[in-house]
Order: structure tokens, then C-alpha cells, then sequence
């Protein structure tokens, strides 16, 4: 039961950060850089390039590379081509980091709240045990009193 509930929980975690502010820019400007790098690649190399005949070609190269896929069937041949595809490993190399990181925080945000929830729980608790025992306390007095008392009044 406690499996189910931690699974329902990380799915609830990972719904609400695929639905934030965050996430949609990352993935708003993640697609707008390997379109503009495909643009690019398709520009310096479809002359040049036996592999890349088509648009969809350089399309596929960008997400292969920003991905670090790199499966190699489409290499880039020119000196600026190949730089072209440093700089797109390395920004690929940032975005997947930085969806790592919401990843990361999402799932630290929830564990901080609830140990906060928790340890708020488990003073509540305490305190409930402590007020017990001062029940106890007291019924235990009242009955000694009574009984005293009963004792007291024979005298």
C-alpha cells in the first residue's frame, strides 16, 4: 500500500511539473534552438552534404545531436558545419541538465513539504500524549481525592 501511495505521489509530482511555467519555457525554447540549429545546418550544409538531402534531414541531426544520440548516419563535412554541431552538443548538453535539475527540485520541493507536514504531525501527536497523561493525572487525583474524602466525611 505504502508502494502505491509513493507512486501516486511521484506521478502527481511529475503532472504538476510537466504543467509549469518552467517546463514549457524550457521545452518552448529547447525546440526553438534545435529548429534554429537545423536552419543552420541545413543552410551551410544540404550543397555540400550527401546526407542531408532534405530540410527533415537537418531536422533529424539537430534532435540527434542536442540529444547526445549522436547515431552518425548524418555528419557534418564542412569546418562550420562541425562547429556548428559543438555548439549544439553543448547547448543539447545544458537543456537535458536543465530539465534534470526541475526534475530534481519538483521532487525535493514535495519530499521538504512533507517532512514540514510530517514533523508537524508528529508534534500534534506529542502533544496528544502529553495531554493523556495529564488526563491521567488528573483522574487519578480526582479518584484519591473522592476516595479521601469519602474517608474525611466518616470521621
Amino acid at each position: 500500500m505504502k508502494l502505491l501511495h509513493s507512486g501516486i505521489r511521484f506521478n502527481k509530482i511529475i503532472i504538476r511539473l510537466i504543467f509549469s511555467r518552467s517546463f514549457f519555457l524550457i521545452t518552448v525554447m529547447g525546440n526553438l534552438i534545435i529548429i534554429a540549429f537545423s536552419l543552420l545546418i541545413y543552410a551551410i550544409e544540404a550543397s555540400s552534404n550527401p546526407s542531408i538531402e532534405s530540410y527533415l534531414d537537418a531536422l533529424w541531426w539537430a534532435f540527434a545531436t542536442a540529444t547526445t544520440v549522436g547515431y552518425g548516419d548524418i555528419i557534418p563535412g564542412t569546418p562550420l558545419g562541425k562547429i556548428v554541431g559543438i555548439f549544439l552538443m553543448l547547448t543539447g548538453t545544458a537543456l537535458f541538465a536543465s530539465y534534470t535539475a526541475l526534475f530534481a527540485q519538483a521532487i525535493l520541493e514535495d519530499e521538504i513539504f512533507r517532512f514540514k507536514y510530517k514533523d508537524k504531525e508528529d508534534k500534534d501527536d506529542d502533544l496528544i500524549k502529553e495531554l493523556k497523561k495529564h488526563q491521567e493525572f488528573l483522574s487519578r487525583q480526582i479518584k484519591h481525592y473522592e476516595s479521601n474524602k469519602g474517608i474525611n466525611s466518616k470521621k
